[in-house]
């Protein structure tokens, strides 16, 4: 950290030892950088390692902010891949349900809409939903026909690849 090579006092790597053993070695490092940072802040130049032992409780308070900070960081990545990967799928659902669908005989798909239009009715579907609720309905029969894997099943694959 910039300063001269010596020897240590005993009481010195006391010191160092119980950081080390209580902190581990991640926070006794963090702890020199942030003193050596923050000494020339307060004009302290601490001399003999136990000078820096005043920093410790911000030292770790900002060492577990920084941590938190990056756990979030990974957790909304971690999001935001899944919500990516989510999309792939629907994304890929929906073009195996328009080839499903285009393949089908128009007499077919004419009655398989009249089917679940009247289901739908029945239901209570409200009328300004009722041809987006008919779509979606004729996708579901059709990837249940075709036994498209669900999101979970389909991300397993995909990670396999």
């Amino acid at each position: 950290h910039g300063r001269a090579r010596g020897t240590a006092h005993p009481k010195d790597l006391a010191h160092a030892t119980q950081l080390f053993e209580e902190h581990g070695e991640a926070k006794a490092h963090f702890l020199l950088t942030y003193a050596q940072q923050a000494a020339p802040e307060t004009a302290y130049q601490p001399k003999f390692f136990g000078g820096i032992l005043p920093y410790l409780p911000e030292a770790l308070a900002a060492y577990d902010a920084q941590a938190r900070q990056a756990a979030q960081r990974r957790t909304q990545q971690a999001a935001a891949h899944e919500r990516r990967r989510h999309e792939r799928y629907l994304a890929w659902q929906q073009e195996q349900c328009a080839q499903l669908r285009a393949a089908l005989p128009s007499t077919a798909l004419m009655a398989l809409e009249d089917a679940q239009r009247a289901r739908l009715r029945a239901a209570g579907t409200a009328l300004v939903a009722l041809d987006m609720a008919v779509r979606v309905a004729i996708d579901n029969v059709l990837a249940a026909q075709a036994q498209l894997p669900t999101f979970e099943v389909w991300r397993q694959q995909e990670a396999a690849c």
